[in-house]
């Protein structure tokens, strides 16, 4: 059982890089193609003048990058849809002082992979391991964390 956990962990972390390296492509030319990606954006503000959401909307549902800010203007929310508006690829949310809260990627809008959560200060408090969707872990603890993180650099 134990061998089975190791070469699912292994094939999970590969997939994990073989997305995230897709997503540091282009991602809205991997996403959506043959569109006039301009024309189809949109953006929402806050009363003060600031962007409070954008994204590209075609078929009656996001695609493509999407971001949300704060009112200060810092990033709340950056991800990727695709063209059939599920999230897909890496994913990032931000707490309001700038720094990452959450990392992740989806895969046709569940859940894959490493998703890992930090604090403020920017240090992993949390990683879950999920494999398309399903929870196979969760790391939570300090020792357990200094390990994992021992293990992807």
């Amino acid at each position: 059982m134990k061998q089975s956990n190791i070469t699912l962990t292994i094939k999970s972390f590969l997939f994990l890089v073989l997305i995230s390296l897709s997503s540091n492509t282009n991602a809205e030319e991997r996403i959506i193609s043959n569109e006039d990606i301009e024309s189809k954006q949109y953006i929402v503000y806050f009363d003060n003048g600031k962007i409070q959401e954008k994204g590209y909307w075609f078929d009656n549902k996001n695609q493509g990058k999407f971001e949300r800010f704060y009112q200060n203007g810092n990033p709340s929310q950056v991800f990727y849809f695709d063209k059939y508006g599920k999230r897909d690829g890496v994913q990032k949310y931000y707490y309001e002082n700038g720094k990452v809260k959450l990392i992740g990627t989806w895969i046709e809008g569940k859940e894959h992979g490493d998703i890992l959560y930090y604090d403020e200060s920017g240090l992993i408090v949390k990683v879950k391991k999920i494999y398309v969707g399903n929870l196979i872990d969760v790391i939570y603890k300090e020792d357990d964390i200094k390990d994992y993180i021992s293990t992807i650099k």
